[in-house]
């Protein structure tokens, strides 16, 4: 829900200790609660992000490392 808060506790999980701010672009300011994506803008959206995808499949394949570095 928080992406500046989650980005910290992952960073804190690595040892990263660099400030990083992560600022909010493209916020929808019409319609704030709610975005109906149309089934295109959801293609163009996975295509957009494929690499932040395999991020972060990759990242949930080794989340037991990350969160137990002792093991």
């Amino acid at each position: 829900e928080n992406i500046q808060q989650d980005f910290k506790i992952f960073c804190k999980k690595i040892n990263y200790e660099e400030k990083i701010i992560l600022k909010i672009v493209n916020k929808n300011q019409i319609y704030p609660e709610k975005t109906i994506l149309t089934d295109l803008s959801k293609k163009n959206l996975k295509l957009f992000f494929k690499e932040d995808f395999e991020i972060y499949n990759y990242l949930i394949q080794i989340k037991k490392i990350i969160n137990n570095p002792s093991n």
